[in-house]
């Protein structure tokens, strides 16, 4: 009857504006992937030593609402689950969780256990910057509680984000997480990837430094 039922919002993430973030993409992970393949090695033998499996592959969704797998380097007993069922699932206190190994710990801790993420970035499943991807179970959930939560797979999902760089990360309420992953959507540039990106940097030497004097 005259009246718009329906409104469509082009982001910055549309057109060019993917390839462009693909290029930047591919610049930066191939480059990473020759001058840290020593320690993705090392982090490799680690995890295979303390948990019996180097690598854990997990569904995720990403762009589009499509189920893609991420990997990481496992950082819990391969046997985890069974041996403490009372923590199955998602732990919000990884100290006290007695899945997680000594060395899957101090992974966690300096988020050294995301780098195999490099290798699903060269692949095209997931960006260097983006949305961080969460398990099929837990979109549903949040689907249904948080408006707009849906927004945040219109492009795929990264190895770090606005909303880490900013703090929300670990017990941070997933609403507020959104509103960061909703602002990068809308406010994309390369300029913008490459402050998030050097911002992790900065984050990640800090952690580094910080678990060394401990």
């Amino acid at each position: 009857a005259g009246s718009p039922v329906l409104f469509f919002r082009r982001t910055p993430l549309e057109g060019w504006g993917r390839v462009y973030k693909r290029v930047l993409d591919l610049t930066i992970v191939i480059p990473a992937l020759i001058i840290l393949s020593p320690i993705l090695i090392l982090l490799f033998i680690l995890a295979q030593i303390s948990t019996g499996s180097g690598i854990i592959r997990q569904p995720r969704v990403g762009q589009d609402g499509k189920t893609f797998y991420i990997h990481k380097f496992r950082s819990m007993h391969i046997d985890g689950d069974e041996k403490f069922p009372q923590f199955k699932g998602w732990s919000s206190d990884e100290l006290k969780d007695p899945r997680i190994t000594s060395v899957g710990r101090v992974m966690r801790k300096t988020n050294l256990d995301e780098l195999a993420q490099l290798w699903d970035i060269l692949l095209g499943t997931m960006s260097l910057v983006g949305p961080r991807p969460e398990q099929p179970r837990y979109v549903e959930k949040f689907s249904q509680e948080i408006p707009d939560y849906l927004k945040r797979h219109h492009v795929k999902s990264g190895l770090t984000g606005w909303a880490q760089i900013n703090g929300a990360r670990g017990n941070t309420p997933i609403a507020d997480r959104v509103k960061y992953d909703l602002y990068y959507i809308e406010q994309w540039s390369i300029w913008f990837d490459l402050r998030i990106i050097l911002a992790t940097f900065i984050f990640l030497f800090r952690q580094l430094f910080d678990n060394n004097e401990s």
